[in-house]
Formats: structure tokens, sequence, C-alpha cells
């Protein structure tokens, strides 16, 4: 009995041996570990490897800057132009040129004015110029009489104060006689009334003489009085004219900054519709044509839309990524890009993070490709590459609509 059991249990022990390592149980649990150990690292390493990814740009809309018809070669949709080739010519050749007529009739106006105005400064100049000669040669005619005269009045003067004096001593002669009775009363008076004549021309002569003094200074300060020939008259239209060739060179002035006004009025209508009469559309970087909506020949409007480029150089990738690493992805984080079908990769730069909840369904009339449907547990992290780095890898800049997923660095 005890023998019995004993072998029992040393057959059990065998059978589990087996199964524990046996080839089949060694497989299921080597994968079994594997999944855990691949889940434990996943959730470290942020593995974005998301098929859910496209590679997205925005869409330019070409506008026509003026009213016209387009004169250039026909573009064509899919090729791809670079920054500052000439994609648009528009011309106009049915503008209103009115307001540059008008602005040269009043110019013409002006410089007819101004040269009339020219002629009256000149004229005014001239005759101004021979008021002051004739005031001058007065000037000097007057200051030679009246120096002269001067001159007479001093020595008239001088005589009469002689006589004066004669006669004040006569009279006083005169009068001492009369007191001893030595003569009789009316040689007292006679020698009395001469002493008075004399006196008073002797007064007059000098008032003559300060006359005469002043009016040669005035003279010699340019300041006329009337009674010498045609000096008064000449001082007068000599302010007349001052006054008339001050109001011509004042009219005159003002009608030249009038011209000048007017040259800038021209030069900015000549200006405005050189701008509105030819347009060159250049494009503004790398992109690739999408469509093109007009053909040589057609009228335009301004706003008409002429293209819509694809705008390769502000390329970037849209992918999903699990909305629990939200605040594991930043902007600016470092990123690495691979393209459906090939193993290369290209920098790249996280540019925006958007979680379940934002509006994340692209306009598609600004951006040329739409981000995958994303789940209620995902969210949308933007990474800007380089156009350069495309074309350095995958041979061309346009890779829009074109399956990506990204690695994010930890």
């Amino acid at each position: 009995m005890d023998a019995s059991s004993s072998q029992i249990q040393q057959n059990n022990r065998l059978s589990l041996g087996k199964l524990v390592f046996s080839k089949k149980t060694r497989v299921t649990l080597a994968v079994a570990f594997l999944l855990v150990a691949c889940f434990t690292i996943g959730i470290r390493v942020l593995t974005s490897a998301s098929i859910n990814g496209v590679v997205n740009a925005p869409i330019v809309l070409v506008q026509s800057p003026i009213d016209g018809v387009v004169v250039s070669d026909q573009l064509t949709a899919g090729e791809t132009v670079d920054t500052g080739d000439r994609i648009f010519v528009i011309k106009n050749d049915r503008l209103d040129t009115g307001n540059i007529d008008g602005v040269r009739s009043e110019m013409e106006q002006t410089a007819a004015q101004i040269d009339g105005f020219l002629v009256q400064i000149k004229g005014y100049q001239a005759l101004r110029e021979s008021l002051q000669e004739r005031l001058k040669s007065h000037l000097e005619s007057n200051e030679a009489y009246l120096t002269l005269k001067a001159a007479e009045a001093e020595g008239m003067l001088r005589k009469m104060q002689e006589t004066r004096d004669q006669a004040s001593r006569d009279f006083e002669r005169q009068k001492v006689l009369a007191g001893k009775g030595a003569d009789s009363a009316q040689a007292y008076d006679s020698a009395l009334t001469k002493q008075k004549e004399m006196t008073n021309e002797v007064a007059s002569l000098e008032a003559v003489l300060n006359r005469t003094k002043a009016e040669l200074e005035a003279n010699r300060k340019g300041v006329l009085l009337d009674g010498y020939s045609g000096a008064p008259y000449a001082q007068q239209r000599l302010d007349e004219v001052s006054l008339r060739l001050s109001e011509a060179e004042a009219s005159h002035a003002r009608e030249e900054k009038r011209r000048q006004a007017l040259e800038r009025q021209l030069a900015h209508e000549e200006e405005t519709v050189r701008k509105l009469s030819d347009a060159t559309i250049l494009a503004p970087s790398l992109c690739l044509v999408q469509s093109v909506r007009v053909a040589k020949g057609s009228d335009v409007v301004k706003g008409t839309v002429l293209c819509e480029l694809v705008d390769c150089a502000k390329s970037y990738v849209e992918a999903t990524v699990p909305e629990k690493l939200f605040d594991e992805v930043s902007v600016g984080q470092d990123a690495e890009v691979y393209l459906y079908g090939n193993s290369n990769s290209i920098p790249g730069k996280v540019i925006s993070v958007r979680g379940a909840g934002a509006n994340n369904t692209s306009n598609p009339t600004m951006f040329a490709a739409k981000v995958f449907k994303s789940t209620s547990d995902s969210m949308i992290v933007s990474v800007g590459i380089s156009a350069a780095d495309l074309i350095k890898v995958f041979g061309s800049a346009n890779q829009v609509g074109r399956t990506a997923r990204i690695r994010l660095s930890n």
C-alpha cells in the first residue's frame, strides 16, 4: 500500500514537470510577458506612431488686386511655383484719367498766373528803383539847397545881432542923456524903438535858421517836406509801389505753393492710375497650384479669386494621439515624422495641441487636407515640418494628403 502510493506521487510530479517545461507552455508565457512589457514601455515612450496622421498645408487664395484683363499665360493645376515666380499679370486699359486731366489743366492756369505775377513784380521792382533814384536825387539837391540856406541865414543872423547890439548901446546912451536932460524925449523914444525892432529881427532870423537846420537834418534822414520840387510825390509813390510789390510777391508765393501742391496731387493721381492699370502677382512662397479659376483674356474685378495655391512652405502633420497623454505633449517639443511607405524620417516640432473637445474640423477652404476623424478619447497634435526637408528626403515638397505618423521625444 505504501509502495503503491509513493509510485503514484512520483508519476504526478513527472507529469507536472512535463507540463511546465513543455514547448507550448514556454511560448505562451513568453508572449504574455512580452505583451506586458510592450504595454509598460509604450506608456513611458509616448509611442505616437499614429497611422491616423496626415500631411496638411494651408491654401492661399490668390485674388486680383485691380479690375482688368488677365494677360499672362495660363497656369496649370498640379504644377509647382517657387517664391517670387510670376503667376498672373492683370492689365486695365479702360481707366478714367479725368482727374489727371483736371489737375494738369489747373497746373497750366496756375503757371499762367505765376508768370503774370512775375511780370508785375519785375515792373514794380523797376519802378521802385526809378523812384529811389529820383528820391535820392531830390535828397541830394535839397541837402545842398538847405545847407546854403542855413549858411545865408547864419550870416544874416550875425549881422542882425551886431545891429541889435549897436541899437542896444545907442538906447542905453540915450537913456542916460534923457535922464540928465541933455537930450530930447523924441531921441529916447527913437532909440528904444530901434532896439526893439533889431531884437525882433534877430529872433526872426534865429527861427528861420533853426527851421532850416531841422529841415536839413530831416532831409539827411530821408524825410521830405512839402514845397521842394517833386520829392514828396516821389516818396508817396515809392511807398505805394513798395506796397504793391509786397502784394504781388505774396500772390506769387501763394500760387507757387499751389503749383507745388498740384504737382504732388498729379504725381499721386498718376501713381494711382499706374497701380490700377497694371498688376503683376508673384508666388508668395514654394506652392503647389491646386486649381486655376480664370483663363488668359478673362475679365476680372478687384477681389476675384484667380487661383488656389497650396502653401508647401508651411506644411505640417496632424495626427491623433490618446488624450491621456495631453499633459506630456507640449508646443515646441521635438518630433520625428514618417510618411507612409518610406522608412526615412524628417525632424519636426509640435506647433499645436488640441484636445478632444476642441473644434478639430479643418476648414476645407483654408487647408488642403483634413485630419482623420478623432475619437472621443484622442487629441490632435500638429507638427511643423520643413519644405526643404521634404524635398531632401522625399524628393518633393508636395506631400499634402499623404498618411504620416509622428514619434514624439520624451
